[in-house]
């Protein structure tokens, strides 16, 4: 586990993966602030990302290319037009 980065609202958790060949760390946030609700980020070794969110309650402010999103349920969803869209 490591320290939330300087400049955040420090509720968020890392943690960082050592010897996995894909996954980097796992970051836990439990919600409040610019992203209402709780989420799991995945950063991966090629630097991008992966984010586990409710979409009912998650505002994306920014996207970072290389980010890809999923629900609870494991459905990839995209964020087009102001709404999260499921993916087939």
């Amino acid at each position: 586990m490591r320290p939330p980065k300087a400049g955040t609202s420090g509720k968020a958790q890392f943690f960082d993966l050592e010897g996995h060949p894909n996954i980097a760390s796992v970051q836990m946030h439990p919600g409040g602030g610019v992203h209402e609700g709780a989420y799991y980020k995945f950063i991966m070794r090629d630097r991008s990302e992966i984010k586990v969110i409710d979409p009912s309650n998650y505002n994306p402010r920014t996207i970072k290319q290389g980010s890809t999103f999923f629900d609870a349920q494991g459905q990839r969803i995209v964020y087009q037009n102001g709404k999260w869209i499921k993916v087939d």
